[in-house]
């Protein structure tokens, strides 16, 4: 601790010493301390305490001028804003931010695109259409590149489809599912990341009922059909 108490009362000579080593080891400690409050997501006041520590790792990363770390404590500001539900721009504001830094520093193609579609995702909860439509359709042109790359077929686009859904867009949705091809069948839920497969059924839900109005569909059993009921009262009535 004591060279986190040095770095905190010494500024100016902080920053003439901020070397990559020395700024890595003071941001690891506050993105550690932020995410091990961030988890529990025990209240509100925990969102805040975790982004007071990103905040501080976001600060020493930018004097350091480490872009990677920077990433880092970039990406992980607007996770908890995602998460606090406080401020849609920022969330939009941190994670566009993240995603120019990962152009910008060598990171790997799969990562760049699932910072890019947390941007799709912070327009989706704020129902802006247009513009969650407009980075949706950017993703697909990206992932093209990558389709020879199973994670991104059965991780990242299931996420795509469903995002497109709750816009309204079960077109793009669809082309999103298209794209998978043969390879839905290594869809699978995953307990460390997201229900990927849960994600693929209920899009595959709302494309058969909104996007071909069909009556009865394979996808819409016991679990989906509740959920598109409720849609579809919100929808109609």
């Amino acid at each position: 601790m004591l060279w986190l108490m040095w770095w905190a009362s010494n500024p100016a000579q902080a920053q003439v010493v901020a070397d990559t080593a020395s700024a890595q080891k003071v941001v690891e400690y506050y993105l550690g301390k932020g995410n091990e409050v961030y988890l529990t997501k025990a209240s509100l006041k925990s969102f805040e305490i975790s982004n007071a520590y990103f905040d501080s790792a976001y600060r020493v990363a930018l004097k350091a001028d480490d872009k990677k770390l920077l990433l880092r404590a970039t990406l992980a500001k607007g996770q908890v804003y995602d998460a606090w539900n406080k401020a849609p721009q920022k969330t939009i504001e941190y994670y566009t931010e993240a995603y120019r830094l990962s152009k910008e520093t060598k990171v790997k193609p799969y990562y760049r695109l699932y910072i890019k579609q947390h941007i799709a995702h912070a327009y989706d909860k704020i129902a802006d259409t247009i513009n969650c439509t407009k980075v949706l359709e950017e993703l697909l042109t990206d992932a093209s590149l990558l389709d020879t790359m199973l994670r991104v077929k059965i991780e990242l686009m299931p996420r795509m489809a469903l995002i497109a859904t709750e816009v309204g867009n079960y077109a793009l949705a669809q082309k999103i599912i298209d794209r998978i091809g043969k390879d839905t069948i290594r869809i699978k839920n995953s307990p460390d990341t997201h229900n990927y497969k849960d994600h693929y059924f209920l899009t595959k839900a709302r494309i058969d009922t909104y996007l071909f109005r069909k009556q009865h569909s394979v996808y819409l059993d016991s679990t989906w059909m509740p959920v598109i009921k409720k849609e579809r009262e919100a929808k109609y009535f």
